[in-house]
């Protein structure tokens, strides 16, 4: 008697569990879509950083994921591609949260949470993807 008991709780919990990855997995695939956030053409236009925004409903309350492309346009070549996250307190990110500086050895990256402080930095050196 108590064996069967316990065969069906693990039953409901097993069939429960299913459904709740389902969901998760749906909710993954359907809403897991970027808006691009910014754009910049560097160095005569050689280099392009653009930034997509992650947009929708955030697992993390506060933080905004985002997606960066460092491509070399001339070469047809993406120089970086990566995933992080800002801490904005769920409010837009704007200009205030990134600052980018280029010169002819390397283009530099900063992201900035909603208090100022930097989030993450990279700086990208031209040398270091050379054929």
């Amino acid at each position: 008697m108590n064996k069967t008991k316990y065969r069906i709780i693990i039953a409901v919990l097993l069939v429960i569990n299913i459904v709740l990855l389902a969901l998760v997995f749906i909710d993954y695939v359907f809403n897991y879509r970027y808006e691009e956030w910014f754009s910049r053409y560097l160095n005569n236009d050689r280099y392009l950083v653009y930034v997509d925004e992650k947009d929708r409903d955030q697992i993390w309350i506060g933080c905004r994921d985002i997606e960066v492309y460092v491509q070399d346009l001339q070469n047809k070549k993406i120089l970086a591609n990566f995933h992080t996250r800002i801490d904005n307190n769920g409010y837009p990110l704007d200009d205030k949260n990134y600052y980018l500086e280029s010169n002819d050895k390397y283009i530099q990256l900063k992201f900035f949470d909603y208090d100022g402080s930097i989030c993450s930095a990279y700086r990208f050196y031209f040398e270091d993807y050379v054929d």
